[in-house]
């Protein structure tokens, strides 16, 4: 299997693992690579590239053929996002910070009131 990219440098990275080329659809455990091999092999291959590769999309995507298919849509989203004029690219969403639920406090007082033995009331 040819894989242009940041894919093409993961397989070429497992081929060098294993001592041998993994087939497009074999599964990376089949293969006998584990979760500690897959976050290093991830790690030498991601460093400085462009785009988002999480390490999550190893064991959702546990083979070439899926992981291509994934990164490749991973690399159009960050396309997308991309500006010619030199400024900053601004993703589509943007996460709002998580608020305290409003009875963060109240539970915060009662421990507080517990643990030096008031009965609360």
């Amino acid at each position: 299997m040819s894989t242009p990219g940041i894919v093409g440098r993961f397989a070429d990275a497992v081929t060098r693992k294993l001592g041998r080329q993994l087939g497009p659809d074999e599964n990376f455990f089949d293969a006998g690579l584990d979760s500690v091999t897959l976050e290093a092999l991830h790690g030498q291959v991601t460093v400085g590239a462009a785009g988002r590769y999480p390490i999550t999309d190893l064991f959702a995507h546990p083979n070439l053929r899926a992981l291509a298919r994934r990164w490749s849509d991973s690399a159009r989203r960050d396309d997308s996002t991309h500006r010619d004029d030199g400024g900053d690219a601004t993703p589509a969403v943007t996460r709002q910070p998580r608020r305290a639920s409003a009875g963060a406090g109240q539970l915060g007082r009662r421990r507080r009131e517990l643990r030096s033995g008031g009965d609360g009331s």
